[in-house]
């Protein structure tokens, strides 16, 4: 680890993605919980997310300031224009900061961006929020590299909270990640096909790669949890009685960016989920209820209720707060996710839970926890398959949720905590 500077007092967190999606919101909590526990209470920890207000409101103790180079407009066509013409100016900005001048905001460079790269200057250790955005299925992994490489330049500290990294497809987005990373100190990684990735085909020196957890994994319970409020909150909005037997579901407004027809690919990916559902139904006589883990997977949702149609069906159109969220899906007997972290949160309550991947994460972070039996492909599961495991699930939930808790268990001793990482970090500095 880099010796850059005398102690570390001053934090600063990029690449928030944070509280509109309740998986992010997770990483986020973990990870400033673990900064704590490494530094202390009286470390001054700063944010730049894609949404700093909805920070705020969870985290008011900590300044938050928009991400480099983003526009907020609703045209997509201006939107787009503005985040390239900020990008350039957020260069600008940062490279006459490295010149050693303090510039004028004449570039009409928005004033949250601006006051993000200043703490950025002043920061001593960068983090980059844990979570899985270094991959090409859309170019936002571009931006989230300029405040890497910027703390690299101002050499800061900067660490990698733990990531999937992958795939990136394009020689040219393979290229930029590389020189990027290739200069951090640290860059942690939740799972193996991620840390082959960066080693082999990224060549990022093994020396700077360390093999961890999910974040999510360590996410503290709720105090004074209100089960009832909850139980009574689902039935007033929904109409649905979460003590009763019912099967949850996560869903994901997938593009499928690989495919040589993502149109089609989509409508098979939703067209497999109904028979899914109908056949849960159908044999059951047991409801489906469809968890919003994110608003923007609300159009996929409306989609699967169309083809479905059924008394049994149930969608929570309602963005709930992430620990309201995770007791729904705790209340599931089984629950299929296509969104990992919902899955995540039935492991961590010990329920039968089976994995839809769109992409390679799920997979290998199932494969860390030796359930690699419990995931299926996206855009090639068969329904059926899974409906048969949710039988056998259903049939031996008792030593299903066994197995799983001791899986979960293993796991969350299989490889260093962030914290204690971060820990090192700091010995490191006072050494």
């Amino acid at each position: 680890m880099s010796q850059k500077n005398n102690a570390i007092k001053n934090i600063l967190i990029v690449n928030v993605y944070g509280s509109s999606n309740s998986g992010d919101a997770a990483l986020l909590d973990s990870l400033i919980n673990s900064i704590y526990l490494a530094f202390g209470s009286n470390i001054n920890i700063e944010g730049i997310a894609y949404l700093p207000e909805l920070e705020k409101e969870k985290y008011p103790a900590i300044y938050w300031y928009r991400r480099f180079g983003t526009s907020y407009q609703k045209n997509i066509f201006l939107r787009r224009f503005l985040n390239l013409y900020y990008q350039i100016l957020c260069l600008l900005y940062f490279g006459i900061l490295n010149l050693g001048f303090k510039p004028f905001n004449f570039f009409a460079l928005p004033t949250s961006q601006r006051q993000g790269i200043d703490s950025l200057f002043n920061s001593d250790i960068v983090i980059s929020c844990p979570g899985g955005y270094f991959e090409d299925s859309n170019y936002s992994y571009i931006s989230n590299l300029i405040p890497i490489y910027f703390a690299c330049k101002f050499n800061k500290i900067v660490t990698l909270a733990p990531q999937s990294i992958g795939p990136i497809n394009s020689r040219i987005g393979k290229l930029l990640v590389k020189s990027t990373l290739s200069k951090v100190d640290l860059i942690c990684l939740r799972e193996k096909i991620s840390y082959y990735f960066t080693k082999d085909v990224l060549d990022i020196p093994q020396n700077k790669l360390v093999l961890t957890h999910d974040m999510a994994f360590f996410l503290k319970s709720s105090v004074g949890l209100d089960k009832n409020y909850y139980i009574q909150k689902v039935k007033d909005d929904l109409n649905f009685d979460l003590t009763k037997p019912f099967v949850g579901l996560s869903v994901i407004s997938w593009s499928f960016p690989q495919s040589q027809d993502p149109i089609s690919a989509r409508q098979k990916y939703i067209q497999n989920l109904a028979i899914l559902c109908k056949l849960i139904i159908d044999n059951l006589s047991m409801p489906v209820l469809i968890i919003n883990q994110v608003n923007e997977d609300l159009p996929a949702t409306l989609e699967l209720n169309a083809q479905v149609s059924s008394g049994l069906f149930f969608y929570d159109h309602h963005f709930r707060d992430l620990h309201f969220l995770k007791f729904i899906i705790s209340q599931s007997s089984v629950f299929i996710g296509s969104r990992f972290h919902s899955c995540i949160f039935s492991l961590m309550s010990q329920v039968p839970t089976i994995a839809i991947s769109y992409l390679p994460k799920t997979r290998g972070i199932m494969q860390e926890l030796n359930l690699s039996e419990r995931v299926h492909e996206i855009d090639a599961f068969n329904p059926e398959s899974i409906f048969k495991q949710v039988l056998n699930d259903l049939n031996n939930k008792d030593q299903v949720s066994e197995l799983i808790r001791n899986k979960v268990s293993d796991y969350q001793g299989l490889y260093p905590q962030f914290s204690e990482l971060l820990q090192k970090t700091q010995n490191n500095e006072n050494s």
